[in-house]
């Protein structure tokens, strides 16, 4: 292995794209696109923007949902990274949604998987606002399921590498 100097400003090694769905005040609910997540038990942890508009509406209202695309979803996915404050849900080809009748946030119903969340506690860095939740619902398409239980095999999110030079989207293969 060669030592070099920091190369980039980030670095993402392949993470699950998610739709990050949010009651906003201007639009009414709206959406982003994130890739900065880990669960562990009924938490949640998220890394975003702290200058989004995303964290501004998460911050004011506590909750969210998190919902997962496939590679169908690619024009959507992209409607949410490319377009912030915009009202996403209205834009050509967009996600729709249902409001969830647990929390006050979206839950987009072209995606597989949704966690509908409530928010612990939100600690802003220098850039990013890590959002710490508490998963409250836990809703999967059918064929996700097998004995009730998530069905990994199944499951095939967009993946999210690169870095500040290049974006890279990557699929599973069968």
């Amino acid at each position: 292995m060669t030592k070099i100097e920091l190369a980039t400003s980030k670095l993402y090694f392949g993470f699950p794209i998610f739709i990050l769905g949010y009651k906003d005040d201007k639009w009414g609910y709206n959406y982003t696109t994130s890739s900065s997540s880990y669960t562990l038990g009924s938490e949640l942890n998220l890394g975003v923007s702290k200058h989004s508009n995303a964290v501004k509406q998460i911050k004011k209202n506590g909750c969210f949902t998190l919902n997962i695309p496939t590679e169908k979803q690619m024009k959507q996915i992209k409607i949410g990274g490319f377009n912030s404050g915009a009202d996403k849900f209205n834009f050509p080809d967009s996600f729709h949604y249902k409001k969830s009748d647990l929390i006050d946030a979206p839950i987009i119903t072209e995606c597989c998987l949704t966690l509908e969340c409530e928010v612990t506690q939100i600690i802003d860095s220098e850039a990013v606002s890590h959002i710490f939740s508490t998963i409250k619902r836990w809703l999967v398409e059918d064929t996700l399921l097998h004995e009730q239980q998530l069905s990994s095999f199944q499951l095939n999110p967009v993946f999210y590498m690169g870095d500040s030079h290049k974006r890279i989207f990557r699929y599973l293969t069968e």
